[in-house]
């Protein structure tokens, strides 16, 4: 019996937004009046992170990689502890 393989080039892309969300430490999304929006969290480059108001870039690179992952660790314990209060 054989197996049937497949195989195609891939390479790493992602789409990215200019003028960031704003969040507090907790990654929670404030308004415009710098005010948290209760139970609503972001994560990721579209937070600004390093890469501030106007970064417009395709590629997520290793800073940005740590950033998203840590980012959403902290929204994701925040967003636990809301849906339990």
């Amino acid at each position: 019996m054989w197996a049937r393989f497949a195989a195609s080039a891939t390479g790493a892309i992602a789409v990215d937004t200019c003028g960031p969300i704003r969040v507090t430490e907790k990654m929670e999304v404030i308004d415009q009046n710098w005010d948290p929006i209760s139970g609503l969290y972001a994560a990721g480059s579209t937070t600004a992170g390093w890469q501030s108001n106007d970064y417009c870039g395709a590629y997520i690179f290793g800073g940005a990689m740590s950033y998203a992952i840590n980012s959403g660790r902290i929204a994701g314990r925040s967003a636990a502890k809301y849906a339990v209060k």
